[in-house]
């Protein structure tokens, strides 16, 4: 599958979602936190998509409105994200967005610092993936990686565990889940 492709099959997938969301809450509409940014513009394009122009806003409306933040799963598994009842991109790692949207990401400054030490966000990701995805015990999946970013890495992990308990919702595109099925 084309990356093009794949792009659109990702935003059709994230679209009803966020369609469905708003119909099952009764809600007016979606509101994108951070639309500004890569993966915000990104989930503001494919909610546009889906739910139209007038139902989408990057800032509070008055009225009954779900709020979108476009925090990814590397973000999410390092560090607390702003409280948001969707998470649309929540499954997709910050390796992904970043092809999805061209080459460009951005992150809370703990995962963009844990992405240096690592060497690139490929390479957190790719250790991300080997726990998470692969449930691989800690310190094999971040073998590796150099001794100061497995350490921060796993110290990251163990902090926000507690945290990534009560994520809202997240569209499973993966093979586990935040809230769905990746539980400790």
């Amino acid at each position: 599958m084309s990356g093009t492709d794949r792009r659109a099959r990702i935003g059709r997938i994230i679209g009803a979602v966020v369609a469905q969301a708003v119909r099952d809450a009764g809600a007016d509409g979606v509101v994108v936190a951070e639309a500004e940014s890569p993966e915000g513009g990104l989930l503001y394009e494919w909610c546009e998509a889906a739910i139209g122009a007038d139902r989408l806003s990057a800032r509070p409306e008055p009225g009954r409105w779900l709020t979108a933040h476009p925090g990814n799963k590397t973000a999410l598994l390092l560090d607390q994200v702003p409280a948001a009842t969707l998470l649309p991109l929540g499954d997709l790692y910050a390796s992904e967005i970043a092809a999805l949207t061209g080459g460009a990401w951005s992150a809370p400054e703990p995962v963009l610092r844990l992405a240096t030490l690592a060497g690139d966000v490929a390479l957190l990701d790719a250790a991300l993936r080997r726990w998470a995805e692969e449930r691989r015990p800690l310190a094999e999946a971040l073998a590796g990686l150099p001794a100061a970013a497995a350490a921060e890495l796993g110290e990251a992990l163990r902090l926000n565990r507690m945290a990534r308990r009560y994520y809202g919702l997240v569209p499973k595109l993966g093979g586990r889940t935040l809230g769905i099925d990746l539980w400790e």
